[in-house]
């Protein structure tokens, strides 16, 4: 046992192996198979020991796509490319992020697995003063590592009561967008 190098085990460590596995996923060319996904409940989720961690973006409209995520092959032609307008330090490669569009009245929140962030220079086409980088999820989602929980209607309609209790402007304004604990707690509470 000596030779196996034991150590305790904390919840970085943990946070850095869901990272890297989500990674792995993501870089596989089929799709994994449904059978074979685990989808969480919101609740399941919250109850379990370690919660993979995951971040919330509102933003109002579409991004527009810049020259410099052409390297990787994004254009417009495909339906499975998301794309956020952020800064490097929100998002980073690895993040499950949960997106909603604020400016609709009904909108669909969705899971975005960040694969590449990738800076936005002045002068290009789509270049916002506020948001110096575009964050893109490359493939279908079902390519990926299953994100934390699922986004079942009773998830969602929690989600917006809880955002609706808190306010996008507050959620805007927090300098990290990790999911506060403010509105895990709200969610649960509206579950």
């Amino acid at each position: 046992v000596r030779y196996a190098n034991p150590r305790c085990i904390s919840g970085s460590d943990l946070e850095e192996l869901e990272r890297e596995s989500s990674q792995l996923a993501a870089k596989r060319q089929r799709p994994i198979l449904k059978e074979r996904r685990v989808a969480r409940t919101f609740r399941q989720w919250n109850s379990a020991g370690f919660k993979s961690p995951w971040k919330i973006q509102a933003y109002s409209g579409e991004a527009e796509i810049v020259p410099e995520l052409k390297e990787y092959g994004i254009d417009n032609d495909r339906g499975w490319n998301f794309i956020l307008n952020t800064t490097p330090v929100r998002l980073s490669p690895g993040d499950w992020v949960l997106c909603f569009d604020y400016s609709l009245a009904e909108t669909d929140p969705y899971w975005m697995y960040i694969d590449h962030v990738v800076k936005v220079h002045p002068g290009s086409t789509g270049f916002q003063a506020e948001f110096d980088a575009q964050a893109v999820q490359i493939g279908p989602l079902a390519n990926y590592a299953e994100p934390p929980f699922t986004l079942d209607l009773r998830t969602k309609e929690a989600l917006f009561k809880a955002i609706e209790q808190i306010g996008v402007e507050t959620l805007d304004l927090l300098d990290d967008i990790n999911a506060p604990k403010e509105l895990i707690e709200a969610i649960r509470q509206y579950y």
